[in-house]
């Protein structure tokens, strides 16, 4: 696999990152550089805006870095390898029948959504969906819904899912936790993620995905998430496994909602 930098793309989720290969440092590792687009971003996250990105290889020193983030990659050739395959109670997609359009607080401008709002929270006055009480505040009439969420996913200006965009659907979600509803958590929530693992099963070939996301165990606000994430025509693409905290929503953002 040749090392290059990426090339330019007009769509909008290519531009929310910019890459850059600086080359290799005298141990063989390949060092590159990049920049977030603020438009992707959500809450105020710190970042040390003074720190200017080395532009040559020799101006690298991993000494001046902090780390934040640890990724394993385990790399494969999809395209060539071959062998058995069996699935065992494994979980099925979602049907798009029982889905409705969904409109998200950020991102909504980049993503075409529909949810099942079955495992949403609910009024006991009106019996709809109060999902908005998650960020605006508790209610003693709402019903909690389940920790579940299934949801379709595509990106508004018809991009095509690829692998690289597998990492951003499994994360793009509403926390299932926040379908417990504001009666069992009494404040808005949010959730950040401590771990993240991917698995990727098929390269796609789609541009709408179909994804199941559920928390089987909330201790001490703590908490797992186990997702699947299928193309239209029902395929596994990836499964992924998140640790989570839920915590007050003024730990990640002063704006009130």
């Amino acid at each position: 696999m040749s090392l290059v930098t990426p090339p330019t793309s007009t769509f909008q989720f290519d531009e929310a990152t910019t890459t850059q290969l600086l080359g290799k440092t005298d141990l063989g590792l390949a060092c590159y550089t990049g920049e977030a687009s603020v438009k992707w971003a959500i809450g105020n996250v710190p970042n040390n805006l003074d720190q200017e990105l080395p532009t040559t290889i020799e101006a690298y020193k991993s000494d001046d870095l902090l780390t934040k983030v640890h990724g394993i990659f385990t790399m494969g050739n999809m395209t060539t390898e071959k062998g058995r395959t069996h699935f065992h109670n494994n979980p099925q997609p979602p049907s798009r029948d029982t889905m409705v359009p969904f409109k998200y607080l950020f991102m909504s401008d980049y993503v075409t959504s529909y949810v099942d709002p079955s495992t949403f929270p609910r009024s006991q006055e009106t019996g709809k969906p109060t999902l908005a009480r998650a960020v605006a505040g508790a209610n003693s009439a709402d019903v909690p819904g389940k920790p579940e969420l299934l949801q379709s996913m595509a990106f508004s200006d018809g991009r095509p899912v690829d692998l690289k965009s597998l990492a951003y659907w499994v994360d793009m979600i509403i926390p299932p936790p926040t379908f417990l509803g504001s009666t069992f958590w009494g404040n808005p929530i949010w959730c950040p993620t401590m771990q993240m693992e991917i698995q990727f099963k098929r390269i796609p070939d789609t541009k709408e995905v179909l994804c199941h996301f559920r928390t089987p165990h909330l201790i001490n606000n703590r908490f797992d998430m186990d997702g699947e994430v299928f193309d239209s025509d029902g395929n596994l693409l990836a499964v992924t496994r998140h640790q989570c905290l839920a915590v007050d929503w003024s730990r990640n953002s002063g704006a009130k909602i």
